[in-house]
């Protein structure tokens, strides 16, 4: 009696590990945001300017995702970035690199850098808006996200306009879309 009853387990474990391995085995979940749209994002931090350079110029954006099921995200991107040049510099800043994280509420953080070679592209010489183009690389995350990797592309404006002039207050701005792909 007390060997069938372990037999019965015994097989019923491996039944279940047998089935649910195909699940397990995966280390992407099913659903994941694929694109997010940022809809208000300012500059918390204008960065550490050394040696020509900016260092850590910060950016923390609010916005929506969409997955590839069509579902829909709410979240926070952090984006902390290295440039060639001390601030908006015509024609262009080139990207020397930086860091990301993107907060999916309630599923979890998918972290990366940034990688260089691309160009924040000013207006004029007023140098009140600018095209920006970030190479994002995924290098993991936690939550739904663990072990994910891959890459995407940040496409938007940086506006160094906003704010309430006559106060002297200028808070710059970023707004544009992340595409995410895994």
């Amino acid at each position: 009696m007390k060997r069938t009853r372990f037999l019965a387990i015994f097989l019923a474990v491996i039944v279940a590990l047998v089935v649910g391995a195909p699940v397990w085995a995966s280390p992407y979940p099913a659903a994941l945001p694929v694109s997010f749209h940022i809809v208000s994002g300012i500059e918390v931090f204008a960065g550490i300017q050394a040696n020509g350079n900016t260092y850590g110029a910060t950016f923390v954006s609010q916005g929506t995702g969409v997955d590839n099921h069509g579902n829909t995200y709410y979240g926070t991107l952090s984006a902390s970035v290295d440039y060639v040049g001390n601030g908006p510099k015509y024609p262009s800043n080139d990207i020397l690199g930086g860091l990301w994280t993107l907060t999916v509420n309630g599923k979890g953080i998918i972290k990366g850098y940034i990688g260089g070679g691309t160009q924040i592209i000013w207006d004029g010489m007023e140098l009140h808006h600018g095209a920006v183009v970030l190479n994002f690389f995924i290098i993991g995350g936690t939550g739904a996200y663990i072990g994910i990797h891959g890459g995407g592309i940040f496409t938007g404006d940086d506006n160094h306009f906003p704010g309430i002039p006559f106060l002297g207050i200028r808070i710059p701005t970023v707004d544009g879309d992340l595409t995410l792909s895994y």
